[in-house]
């Protein structure tokens, strides 16, 4: 992929152009801006604009944690988990962990997906280099280890009782 980075003022720089800002304008802002400029050099420029280095990581109790790539402006953290291939069957879908890098400091917010205002939060929709962390629900999966266990010792309890009754059954004849 051939590119050109956004300086640290925030300028990208281009033969015969020179210096163009960037910062703050969205993707589509940008390529507009590029084509107006390459108008004198090239007949109908067209320009497309991506961001190599957005990435989200996702960890925890997901099918697939992963880094992924950022392609559009905004995306929600649950366009990121299903990426991921979803929650599993015993994450803790009331604590997702969002870890968000402000400067030198790193906040940590704790989202509900089962609570409605999560559409209206600042933030529902994730930024470059979030880190989104499903936690485990590690006493639901005790709870269901548990059941399956019971189940297992039941059904080879029923069994022998049955046989057991099949075979004095078969001696009173």
């Amino acid at each position: 992929v051939i590119g050109y980075a956004v300086e640290k003022d925030g300028t990208i720089s281009l033969h015969k152009i020179g210096k163009v800002k960037a910062e703050g304008l969205t993707r589509k802002q940008l390529s507009t801006e590029l084509e107006k400029l390459l108008q004198p050099y090239l007949k109908d420029p067209i320009v497309t604009v991506q961001s190599l280095n957005h990435k989200i990581t996702v960890l925890g109790d997901v099918a697939k944690p992963q880094v992924l790539n950022m392609p559009e402006e905004q995306l929600s953290i649950l366009d990121v988990i299903v990426q991921s291939g979803d929650v599993n069957l015993n994450a803790r879908r009331n604590d997702i962990l969002v870890i968000r890098e402000n400067g030198n400091e790193k906040k940590v917010k704790h989202i509900n997906l089962e609570d409605h205002s999560i559409f209206t939060s600042p933030w529902y929709y994730v930024q470059p280099n979030d880190v989104v962390v499903v936690v485990p629900d590690f006493e639901k999966a005790e709870r269901e280890y548990r059941r399956a266990r019971f189940q297992g010792n039941l059904s080879i309890i029923v069994s022998t009782l049955s046989l057991v009754l099949i075979i004095i059954d078969r001696i009173v004849r």
